[in-house]
């Protein structure tokens, strides 16, 4: 016989990691892949925030220099489409 539904998805929650779960129970999940996306969410999370704050290179920092780089490229390709003919 198998296992379906609020079964699987209690078996799965019972098996997370207490900071983990915390998370899938605030999110008050209802599916499977309720729970998977919101552990996968509460894991990034948790590695983000567990990073000593005493290194100049956090995840956190290559990312939002990552997003400035990438806003940038995206201004300069608007001004080019604006400049384009085809339009």
């Amino acid at each position: 016989m198998g296992v379906g539904g609020e079964q699987e998805r209690d078996a799965i929650q019972r098996g997370l990691r207490p900071q983990l779960l915390a998370h899938v129970i605030r999110a008050q999940t209802t599916t499977v892949d309720d729970v998977l996306t919101a552990a996968g969410v509460a894991e990034a999370a948790h590695l983000v925030t567990a990073t000593s704050t005493t290194s100049g290179d956090l995840p956190l920092d290559k990312v939002i220099a990552e997003l400035a780089a990438n806003r940038l490229i995206a201004e300069e390709n608007t001004q080019e489409l604006r400049k384009s003919p085809h339009n």
